[in-house]
């Protein structure tokens, strides 16, 4: 159904036309589809298309031209034109009903065809629960033949279809069947339920469940309709499943990928049986059964589909081709809303003329068909409207045209390429997306088109001019690809196969036959030997080498010999097909003599069980069978009567076959003449029995000629019983039943002699309800068997046969034995629970009185609950008469007092006075008593009236002067304020001189790291490496006594030029737009080294709130300007590296963040690390290798595993699966802890990362508005997880995270991967990227993991960008600058400087291009070129020597009309603090217009005074401090108090008229602001103490990483020493050796050196021949394997215990090795297992590590 109307503004968009037919369509189909709802319940549906419609596509008819859709060809199917036909026209061969439920079906309950009268609620109950049971076999029905329909396979019984579902397989193909990619058919698991018929289902098996909910969601099924996993593995709840496969369907047959499936309801036939087993099924589980009738409508409110929009384009397809307008028809198919694909722009003329064709057509079949008769409908329908579906191309159909039209033409293009014989056409055609070729090779090309002329011309020489269809040209390059690669493959293989028998070597012989690239036949793991001696006898008699057609013989006669001695083992069936096969070559073999054959074959293999060829050759399965044969030639005569009865039964003659039983040459015994078409029957089939060819025996014939005798004497019984019970039932004799029914021949099961009456009347009453369907009185009786063989007996003469003739009359008014026993059964039953209840009749009657007793109870129980009830009702009648009477009682009081009035006047006025007085007493003794507590009283009112100011100060939005006034003295500088400003400053200089000369010490260390790697490597000399050491010591020593010179000499140019640099880089610092300018227009290269040289120094590496900030500034701003100038695509962003991100994840991971990261990554990390039984290894290929070495190098002997394997290959070991379960297991645990640990540290993460990921995100939302939430959050968490995070977890001794001593070496390989998998998995998890197919296949289980977890690091990303700005965070305003105490500073080296300078004079116009920029000015006072060190420092200066520059502005003095009134503002500020201070009052106005006393101004003059003091000792301790205040605030402080006064209004009346400070409210503006600066002042002090204590702890950590620096020095500085000393004693040695040059090296050995003992050095000897034998040596090229024995090795040890002499000697000759067991090693973990010595010989490294370390390492 249509899910919504056309709206008008989509009438704009089709057009009104469209729109208009739309909404008609729209009417009439909805009109058209509530009918047919109402009549699914009586009717049915049948089904539209079959699979065949959307599995046929790829291939052709046969004559070209049909359409391939023509629903009206397929028998059992009709198209959607005829879909209100009349029923009769649909093939009742689907449905073959078995037996009717006798309760009736679902229709006659609709209709009221009930005749059981009115049925109690029990009835009822039953009855829906019979219904319920029915209605679900019927689903199960339409789900099992609608999966038939589309996977084009028989499946199991209605029945059986739940527990067939169960194991996922069938689940999973028909996934496949409509999702092919996503379920492939390779990846169902125990697809051929080879697992699962022998031990049942596998907890893998679930793995096809899970693959078919994928194919659903990738279909775009809603997930409303989804079982859980557990609802199909443990058969929680079925029906769930069987109403997702019910909505897949119609979802499916929606978008035109599925037939629809069938309505069954009222229909599907079942017994008895059958729906009350389905119904204690469902009973069991208590399962509630889905709503299936409300599956469409779930579906219309889940798709997301404009269906309105779809029908108004399939409308404008339509009406297109009705006009014959071939562009219109093109255009109205590329209508996005049509949904239509794979439309191509050549064929535009070939889909108008295919449409046309089809449209034509289906109009065609709707105008002849029929409409629906509703004469057997129960209910009166209204007749049916006709759908205009049934006259225009559905959306499905046409893109099924589509599809084919898109095969055809691209088939004609091939069939003209053939005929023009074009290479070039041809590849573009095989390479067509329409045909979806696989495995083209177009190396093939020209073999492609050859073969295909071929075949081209082979049709056509039969008569067949059509098209070659796509199958056809997939077989031809199938074959093509095959023979092309087939015959380089044979020569190789048969190489392999004489090198393999001129070696004896049999594993080698069986592998090259083994080798499926040769297609030789298969061969047999467990003849090997067989294969090996043949092929020798073979070799040796031909006198040459074997042939690939010899091979390829011999390997398919061979294998059938080693059949043929398998089947002995088993049965002779099998041994005789074995022997029968046209490949095994074996003569004269008779089936009949199978049994010999075996006997003789079974005793040969006994006898040759102790030779190495443990199989019979086939001249000695030959010679057996020509000796049986022999042997039953005595039998012949007796076999061949034998034989011809089994043609006999072949032949379907009973005559026949008597006469053959009776031969007196057979002796069959008990023939007899009454009982030949029985034997005939049971012989026929005991034969059938018998697999195909094989013939009865004489001793099986024998026993089915018994068998027929006691069938038929037992059945004559059973006439005999059955005659005389329905004779007793006849004459209502209870005795003769009773004699009956207990006769001993033939006894009646479950009778009861005390029923006998009942069973009468049970079995008269069937036996007229029997009278009344059939004929009564006939002679004839139909008796069946147990076997299912019917006897016919004559009732009157006791005659019987075994087949109808014409002749007969059967009665059918007898009652059947099965009958009689059923109704026996019953009946007894029904008895036996009369007397059970007869028996129990005072428990009955206990139960009752119980009963009876709980209901008056609970009838007390109500009564009581009700009067509970009405309890408020019972108050208000009792409050009411209460009431009632106490106004009575009150008013005669009332009257009592009138009385009495001046009396009681009296009496109240003595009393009030006595009570005053007593009061005023007792309140003067207390008090008197309480003083202490009086003034704790007023002291907490105190306090509690200071905490009210105090919070009125720091929350009220104007808090009032009085306030104010009282907390003003914390503005004033104190001694230690400036002490701790002092030393901050002093610490901040520190510290950046102490980073740059780590930077410097750690610079020098790699060079020197690189320069000892050089040395060991011979690259340069140790004299090199001396010299850079005296530069790094000389280096070290200059960066710590550097000194500044130049700047700081006392004249006027140089004062003047150090200003100017000051005016220049305090410009630098508050505009970032320079900086971010010149770092995108410098190269790469000189950009990054000028952000760590010049940047982080400028901003003092954001050692306070003000650098930070503004290094923040600068930072998003050049974020900002790259992503808008330079950023094409997001991806660029990830996949490249932009400056800005470099430049931010640098600082805040080795800086500011790196404190973050090392708290929270070091103690997990440690952990990890620590942990030794960690050990993550994903890659099964390295996990095989390991294993297989660890094997080898344990046990000594080589390995018969192959070493070189896939992945999928190593993952067939179970101990490899173990490994990987293990590490995948421990992957995810690990991660899921760093995960966590992430997740929770976000408020940790340093607020600049924050920021920038903020700035990113706003950026690429500005820059990419149509870009998604999700895509951009990506690139921040590659911003903010990957780049900042995630190295450190994989390199975390990289980043400083890990404390690693130098000594012990790094991380190990191990440690390594660990880190690596978990970096990558949490990668994986921020990007939203899973492990899909190839060798990351087995790695799939963990995407389930990372789509979880990428979920939560999206929250992570977006709650990560919710930070305030920066001037919120850092408390930062227009005013913070110039209330700064202390002036801000940098230190410099003066090649930074002049570097700086130099770079914004070469790109001055890019950085500033307006010409009135103030930068162009600052750049002008320095000159128009930048100065050399010597101009700038002088001479003797070393360019690394640093410059501290305080900064300015040059236009403090010079202000603007704006920044003048901003610092009037401050001035203002401060006086007006001053004056209240001093002048009481309880508003500003009220303050200023007061007269100042002497006393006020005197204690003005003090406090000034007493400012002035601190103030001047703080300029005695740092000059910078006086720069902070002009010589203009200092003299308006020194101003009287009077004057002050007079200034303040002036300034208060300026500031108002530009709308600075608002006067209302007596200028309380002003007091906000006094307010706001004790406030921040107060923050500052504590920030301030925290800072120190912050840059305290980072000089420590700075300190630390100096002390890590000296001892890697000092480490490098040991080994040049080393080295050196090295040097020194090898050139002493040298000297020495020159007097003994004329001895030989082994005398020089030998000769005995004075003081010391010479060294015992072990030797070990081999032959080749048993190194070959260990597997250590593979082969020495050269050499044959019997000439090793000649090839002696030894193995000798040097004077380093990891060094080994290796010496090959061959007869005089001899070569020697240098073995190290370290280069061995690495080797091994190379994953390299052979290595090659001496150029020539092979070596098994893994075998000769063991022998190496059994030999000389291991101690017995």
């Amino acid at each position: 159904m249509l899910r919504q109307m056309f709206s008008r503004d989509e009438e704009d968009v089709f057009g009104t036309d469209y729109s208009r037919l739309a909404r008609t369509a729209y009417r009439t189909r909805h009109a058209s589809l509530t009918t047919r709802m109402m009549r699914q319940s009586t009717t049915g549906s049948l089904l539209k298309q079959t699979c065949s419609n959307y599995n046929s596509l790829g291939r052709q008819s046969s004559n070209g031209n049909q359409s391939l859709l023509n629903h009206t060809n397929i028998p059992g199917f009709r198209s959607r034109s005829s879909s209100v036909s009349s029923t009769a026209s649909f093939d009742s061969s689907w449905f073959k009903p078995s037996f009717r439920a006798s309760y009736g079906s679902i229709d006659d309950l609709e209709s009221g065809d009930v005749t059981d009268g009115h049925m109690t609620a029990d009835e009822m109950d039953q009855k829906r629960k019979q219904n319920m049971a029915y209605e679900y076999l019927c689903h199960l029905e339409e789900a099992k033949k609608w999966i038939e329909a589309c996977i084009d396979e028989e499946l199991p019984a209605t029945t059986e279809l739940e527990e067939n579902l169960q194991n996922g397989v069938l689940l999973a193909k028909l996934g496949h069947f409509f999702a092919p990619k996503v379920v492939p058919l390779k990846r169902i698991y125990d697809k051929e339920l080879t697992r699962f018929k022998q031990s049942g289902l596998h907890y893998r098996h679930t793995d096809n469940v899970v693959q078919f909910f994928g194919a659903c969601e990738n279909a775009g099924l809603p997930s409303i309709f989804y079982p859980d996993t557990s609802d199909v593995y443990d058969r929680k709840n079925m029906p769930k499943l069987i109403y997702c496969i019910h909505a897949l369907s119609l979802f499916l047959h929606k978008l035109g990928k599925a037939p629809l499936i069938m309505d069954l309801v009222g229909t599907a036939q079942f017994s008895e049986e059958e729906i009350s087993a389905m119904r204690a099924e469902l009973d069991k589980y208590g399962i509630q059964m889905p709503a299936f009738g409300k599956i469409g409508g779930i579906l219309a409110n889940e798709m997301p589909v404009d269906e309105a929009a779809l029908h108004a384009a399939v409308i404008a397809i339509n009406d297109a081709l009705d006009r014959d307008d071939q562009q219109g028809t093109f255009h109205a198919l590329s209508n996005p809303m049509a949904l239509l694909t794979k439309l191509d722009d050549n064929f535009v003329s070939a889909y108008h003329e295919a449409l046309r064709s089809a449209k034509k057509m289906k109009g065609a079949d709707s105008s002849t068909a029929e409409p629906k008769s509703c004469e057997q409908d129960t209910v009166s329908v209204k007749t049916e409207e006709k759908d205009i579906y049934d006259v225009i191309l559905t959306q499905a159909e046409i893109q099924a045209e589509i599809s084919v039209t898109n095969l055809k033409q691209t088939l004609k293009e091939a069939d003209n390429a053939l005929l023009e014989r074009s290479l070039s056409k041809l590849k573009s055609s095989l390479t067509s997306s329409h045909l979806k070729l696989l495995n083209i090779n177009l190396d093939n090309l020209e073999s492609y088109l050859d073969a295909l002329l071929k075949l081209h011309e082979e049709r056509q020489g039969d008569g067949d001019f059509s098209l070659l269809n796509k199958q056809d040209i997939q077989d031809t390059i199938n074959s093509v690809n095959m023979d092309c690669n087939f015959e380089y493959q044979k020569n190789i293989s048969v190489d392999k196969i004489n090198k393999a028998l001129n070696s004896r070597n049999r594993d080698a012989l069986f592998e090259a036959l083994y080798d499926p690239k040769a297609k030789y036949p298969p061969v047999l793991n467990f003849a090997s030997d067989l294969y090996f001696e043949e092929f020798a006898v073979i070799r040796e008699d031909k006198g040459e080498d074997l042939v690939y057609a010899e091979v390829h013989g011999g390997v398919k006669v061979l294998t059938a010999v080693a059949k043929v001695n398998k089947a002995i083992s088993s049965s002779s069936e099998e041994l005789l097909a074995c022997l029968n096969e046209e490949d095994v070559h074996i003569m004269a073999v008779e089936a009949e003599n199978i049994t010999v054959y075996q006997q003789d074959m079974t005793s040969a293999l006994q006898n040759k069980q102790e030779m190495t060829n443990t199989l019979l050759t086939h001249s000695e399965l030959q010679e057996i069978i020509d000796v049986a044969n022999d042997n039953v030639k005595t039998e012949q005569t007796r076999l061949k009567l034998v034989e011809e009865i089994n043609d006999v039964l072949s032949n379907a003659n009973a005559e026949d076959l008597f006469v053959l039983l009776t031969n007196e040459a057979l002796q069959f015994e008990n023939v007899f003449p009454e009982l030949a078409v029985l034997y005939y029957n049971c012989l026929a089939k005991l034969k059938n029995s018998h697999p195909e060819g094989q013939s009865l025996r004489w001793n099986e014939i024998q026993s089915a000629i018994n068998l027929a005798d006691a069938q038929a004497a037992h059945g004559i019984l059973v006439a005999k019983a059955v005659t005389a019970i329905n004779d007793a039932v006849t004459e209502a004799s209870i005795d003769q039943l009773c004699s009956a029914l207990t006769e001993q021949e033939l006894k009646v099961k479950n009778v009861n002699v005390n029923c006998c009456k009942h069973y009468l009347e049970k079995l008269d009453e069937a036996r007229k309800e029997r009278s009344n369907n059939g004929k009564e009185g006939a002679e004839w009786l139909n008796v069946e068997l147990p076997d299912g063989t019917e006897m016919y007996y004559n009732l009157v003469n006791g005659e019987h046969r075994w087949e109808v003739t014409d002749d007969m009359i059967f009665d059918s008014s007898l009652l059947t034995w099965d009958e009689i026993q059923n109704l026996i059964n019953q009946s007894t039953a029904e008895e036996e629970r009369k007397v059970f209840l007869n028996s129990n009749e005072d428990k009955i009657i206990k139960l009752q009185s119980a009963y009876k007793g709980y209901r008056a109870r609970k009838q007390y129980t109500d009564r009581l609950n009700y009067l509970k009830n009405q309890e408020p009702q019972a108050l208000k009648i009792q409050a009411w008469v209460k009431g009632v009477q106490q106004k009575k009682a009150y008013k005669t009081r009332q009257k009592l007092f009138q009385a009495n009035e001046g009396s009681i006047i009296k009496i109240q006025s003595a009393v009030r006075s006595f009570l005053t007085r007593k009061a005023y007493k007792n309140r003067l003794n207390f008090l008197a008593n309480q003083s202490d507590s009086v003034i704790k009283i007023q002291a907490a009112w105190r306090g509690k009236k200071t905490r009210s100011d105090y919070q009125s100060l720091m929350f009220a939005e104007y808090p009032p002067l009085n306030v104010v006034r009282k907390f003003a003295h914390l503005l004033d500088q104190s001694d230690t304020d400036y002490a701790e400003e002092i030393e901050v400053q002093k610490q901040r200089q520190e510290i950046v001189a102490a980073i740059r000369h780590n930077q410097q010490l750690e610079k020098d260390a790699s060079n020197m790291d690189i320069k000892i790697g050089l040395l060991v490597k011979n690259r340069i000399t140790l004299e090199e490496v001396v010299t850079h050491e005296g530069k790094m010591s000389k280096k070290e020593q200059g960066l710590a006594c550097a000194v500044s010179a130049g700047l700081d000499s006392l004249n006027k140019e140089s004062h003047e030029r150090r200003k100017a640099y000051e005016h220049l880089f305090y410009q630098l610092q508050v505009e970032p737009q320079y900086l971010a300018r010149l770092i995108l227009e410098m190269p790469q290269q000189q950009s990054t080294k000028f952000i760590e040289s010049v940047i982080l120094t400028l901003y003092n590496y954001a050692s306070n709130p003000r650098d930070e900030y503004l290094l923040l500034k600068l930072f998003s701003t050049s974020l900002r300007q790259e992503i808008m100038q330079s950023i094409e695509n997001m991806t660029d962003i990830v996949t490249g590296t932009p400056l800005a991100i470099k430049m931010v994840v640098d600082f805040h991971r080795n800086a500011r963040g790196h404190s973050y990261l090392r708290d929270m990554l070091n103690p997990l990390i440690t952990s990890l690390l620590e942990d030794t039984s960690v050990k993550i290894n994903t890659n099964p290929t390295e996990v095989y290798k390991n294993w297989v070495n660890q094997q080898e190098t344990d046990s000594g002997v080589p390995s018969q595993l192959p070493y070189d394997v896939t992945n999928e290959e190593a993952l067939k070991h179970k101990e490899i699966q173990e490994l990987m379960e293990e590490s995948i297991q421990q992957l995810r645990s690990w991660s899921d802890k760093f995960l966590s640990l992430i997740l929770s540290s976000l408020d940790h993460i340093p607020y600049g990362m924050r920021y920038i990921s903020r700035v990113m995100l706003q950026s690429l939302t500005q820059k990419f508005p149509e870009a998604s939430e999700k895509d951009i959050l990506k690139i921040v968490g590659n911003l903010l997880y990957y780049r900042y995070i995630n190295s450190t977890i994989a390199a975390p001794d990289a980043y400083d995270i890990i404390d690693i001593d130098i000594e012990k070496g790094g991380l190990t390989p191990d440690q390594r991967r660990n880190l690596g998998s978990i970096a990558k998995i949490l990668q994986f998890a921020a990007s939203n990227k899973g492990f899909g197919g190839g060798d990351s296949q087995h790695l799939a289980c963990l995407n389930s993991y990372i789509k979880g977890s990428h979920e939560k690091f999206k929250q992570y990303f977006r709650k990560a960008c919710d930070v305030p700005d920066p001037e919120v965070h850092f408390n930062i305003n227009q005013y913070t600058e110039a209330a700064l105490v202390v002036k801000p500073r940098i230190s410099i080296s003066a090649d930074d400087l002049i570097n700086t300078h130099a770079k914004l004079l070469e790109y001055r116009a890019k950085i500033a291009p307006d010409s009135l920029d103030a930068i162009h000015e600052l750049l002008e006072d320095l000159g128009s070129a930048a100065p050399t060190v010597e101009e700038l420092m002088g001479s003797g200066v070393n360019k690394e020597d640093e410059i501290c520059l305080i900064l300015s502005s040059k236009h403090e003095g010079v202000e603007d009309a704006k920044s003048d009134l901003a610092s009037l503002l401050i001035s203002t500020k401060q006086l007006t603090i001053d004056i209240i201070r001093c002048q009481p009052g309880e508003n500003l106005t009220e303050v200023l217009d007061r007269e100042t006393s002497e006393d006020q101004e005197l204690q003005h003059r003090s406090m000034i005074s007493l400012q002035e003091q601190v103030d001047a000792r703080a300029v005695d301790k740092d000059a910078a401090v006086s720069r902070a205040k002009s010589v203009k605030e200092k003299s308006e402080r020194k101003m009287p108090l009077k004057d002050k006064k007079v200034k303040v209004k002036e300034d208060l009346s300026k500031l108002s008229g530009a709308g600075f400070i608002s006067s209302d409210s007596h200028y309380q503006a002003m007091m906000k602001l006094i307010a706001q600066d004790i406030r921040n002042q107060r923050r500052y002090r504590a920030a301030r103490r925290q800072d120190l204590q912050k840059l305290a702890d980072t000089k420590a950590n700075l300190q630390k990483k100096k002390l890590f620096f000296e001892s890697q020095i000092e480490y490098y500085n040991t080994y040049v020493k080393a080295c050196m000393a090295n040097m020194l004693a090898a050139g002493k040695r040298r000297s020495r050796s020159s007097y003994v040059s004329t001895s030989s090296p082994i005398e020089e050995d030998q000769k005995p050196k004075k003081g010391k003992k010479e060294p015992k050095h072990q030797t070990i000897k081999y032959t080749a021949a048993k190194l070959h034998e260990r597997g250590i040596v593979l082969e020495i090229d050269g050499i044959s394997p019997n000439q090793y024995k000649n090839v002696q090795f030894e193995i000798s040890t040097t004077v380093d215990p990891a060094v080994f002499q290796c010496t090959a000697k061959v007869l005089t000759v001899s070569e020697t090795h240098t073995l190290k067991l370290q280069e061995l090693l690495q080797l091994q973990y190379e994953g390299v297992a052979v290595m090659t010595l001496f150029d020539r010989a092979k070596i098994n490294v893994n075998l000769l590590i063991h022998l190496l370390n059994k030999k000389f390492y291991i101690t017995k």
